[in-house]
């Protein structure tokens, strides 16, 4: 006993105690987990919906839409969302979806990520209430038809069946 305070030692873990360099384990491992979050938002589907035919230029669809004829599918989304991120990797992703949706639309994402950006603004005036939102354009710019993400059976008979 030294000034009052007694010292014991104990030889089992936990969280709160240091490394060998004085941070204690419990802030290691959220800092941990807060960095593989970031990878996981970055290296996720989104990447790869651009390399997928998914254009972010709103204007560049219109004039692509009017030229090609293919109505707009436009697809507000987030990289915060976790439905968003599981739509985006389990329907959008796959082979079938992508051929199909390619063959016949101009396909446009508009990231709502930054609740301060101009795709924010976008999505409220368009009354997006909710992510992932699916709307259809005509070739004119007219709203077709509206949804939610989807399992892709649905993606396909909705928008088979002219988004009813």
């Amino acid at each position: 006993m030294m000034g009052g305070v007694t010292e014991t030692t104990d030889s089992s873990s936990t969280a709160d105690e240091a490394l060998d360099g004085g941070i204690p384990l419990k802030w290691v491992l959220a800092v941990a987990c807060v960095l593989c979050g970031i990878v996981w938002m970055r290296s996720g589907p989104r990447a790869s919906l651009a390399a997928e035919g998914w254009g972010s230029d709103w204007d560049q669809a219109v004039v692509s839409s009017q030229q090609t004829g293919k109505p707009a599918l436009v697809l507000f989304t987030a990289d915060w969302c976790p439905a968003c991120r599981q739509f985006e990797s389990q329907v959008l992703n796959r082979a079938d979806v992508k051929k199909f949706l390619v063959d016949r639309y101009t396909l446009v994402v508009v990231d709502v990520t930054d609740p301060a950006s101009a795709n924010s603004r976008r999505a409220q005036q368009f009354r997006v209430d909710g992510i992932p939102t699916l709307i259809v354009y005509d070739q004119f710019g007219r709203e077709a038809a509206r949804n939610f993400g989807m399992p892709a059976d649905a993606l396909f008979a909705w928008l088979g069946g002219g988004g009813r």
